[in-house]
């Protein structure tokens, strides 16, 4: 469930129909103790569609623990996905 600022719980599930045909980049974090790589499965199983999952040897908060590598993914995903 992912909490909104407005205090309403909304899950991954109804927030990636929303999507449609968005490109979706998955940075995960390979030793992140609370969700685990099933969870990432999960995702690409429900929206396998323009998406994309890349492991990270991080944990929770890749984007924190290694930016240079998370930034390096995104860059790359959106040369190869959106900007073309």
């Amino acid at each position: 469930k992912v909490i909104t600022k407005n205090n309403k719980g909304l899950y991954v599930d109804d927030l990636l129909q929303r999507l449609d045909n968005v490109p979706l980049l998955l940075c995960w974090g390979e030793a992140d103790p609370w969700i685990g790589p099933k969870a990432a499965d999960k995702i690409m199983a429900q929206y396998p569609q323009h998406s994309r999952r890349v492991n990270i040897p991080a944990g929770h908060c890749p984007h924190d623990e290694m930016p240079d590598k998370v930034n390096q993914e995104i860059q790359k995903f959106m040369e190869e996905t959106v900007l073309i």
